[in-house]
């Protein structure tokens, strides 16, 4: 099977992610900035430009559909995105591609270690201790966002636990890596 233009796509997961919400009901880009940062943030790091970038490139390659709408009192107009039968398509095409594929490990803590021997064995491990110190705080941040989730999903549940899994995957490789160079 060859690969479709969903799996060559850098950044599948934020068109997957947008094109899914827009499936549940047409919406604004502030809206979508909101409910991602609200529910959606340790899912992905889409930001700010980059959501709009998307939304204009997906309505610009009739994924996407928009229309202007009246901001009450303001006096102003908004952007609504609703996704279009090919972003349906595309929305089903990707959610296969990603769910079958898998993506390269590789990471830049990954070619630091190979480096490792540069630096001198104390600033190393203070530096992984560093690492790991930060890595414990996003994981007590993303377990408090996932906690404020109102009426979790099963499938909350599961993305929830593959997030967390590899945070606490990290956590043991830096502790073994430490307790390695402490000796």
């Amino acid at each position: 099977m060859t690969a479709g233009p969903a799996d060559k796509k850098a950044g599948s997961h934020k068109q997957l992610m947008l094109l899914g919400m827009l499936l549940r009901q047409p919406m604004y880009g502030y809206q979508l900035k909101e409910l991602i940062d609200t529910h959606l943030d340790f899912y992905s790091d889409l930001k700010k430009p980059n959501l709009y970038y998307l939304l204009d490139r997906m309505a610009a390659d009739g994924y996407l559909a928009s229309s202007s709408q009246s901001v009450e009192g303001e006096g102003g107009e908004r952007l609504v995105y609703a996704v279009t039968e090919a972003g349906r398509a595309l929305f089903h095409q990707t959610l296969r591609a990603v769910l079958r594929g898998s993506e390269p490990i590789h990471n830049a803590v990954d070619v630091a270690i190979f480096f490792l021997n540069y630096l001198p064995t104390g600033e190393a491990i203070a530096l992984l201790q560093a690492r790991q110190q930060n890595l414990q705080q996003q994981l007590a941040a993303t377990e408090q966002q996932m906690a404020a989730i109102q009426q979790p999903t099963a499938h909350h549940a599961i993305v929830n636990d593959h997030i967390l899994t590899m945070y606490q995957a990290e956590l043991g490789w830096l502790a073994r890596t430490i307790a390695q160079l402490c000796s």
